[in-house]
C-alpha cells in the first residue's frame, strides 16, 4: 500500500499540474476529472495514460509522472517503470 503526501487521496492532476506550472498552457487541456489514483489504476492495468490525462505531451507526462510518485511516496524510476512496464 502506497503512503500519499496528500490529504486528497484523489488528488485533481490538472489542479496540481496548473498550480505547479502555471506558465504551460497544456495545462489547461488535461482531461477533467483526471486523479493520481485513477492515473496509477491506469499503470497498473496498462492503460493509456496519455488519454486518460488528455494530453499528449512527453513533457507533461514527466512532470504529471513526477508528481504522482510525490503523491505516492515512490521514486520516480518506480512510475517511469510501471509506465514501461518493465
Amino acid at each position: 500500500m502506497f503512503v500519499t503526501n496528500h490529504k486528497n487521496k484523489n488528488m485533481d492532476i490538472k489542479k496540481y499540474y496548473l498550480e505547479k506550472h502555471p506558465s504551460d498552457d497544456l495545462g489547461a487541456e488535461i482531461r477533467k476529472g483526471s486523479n493520481f489514483a485513477g492515473l496509477i489504476n491506469e499503470l497498473h492495468n496498462c492503460g493509456d495514460i496519455y488519454a486518460y490525462i488528455g494530453v499528449y505531451d512527453s513533457l507533461l507526462r514527466e512532470r504529471v509522472f513526477l508528481g504522482l510518485s510525490h503523491y505516492i511516496n515512490v521514486p520516480y524510476e518506480y512510475i517511469y517503470k510501471l509506465w514501461l512496464k518493465i
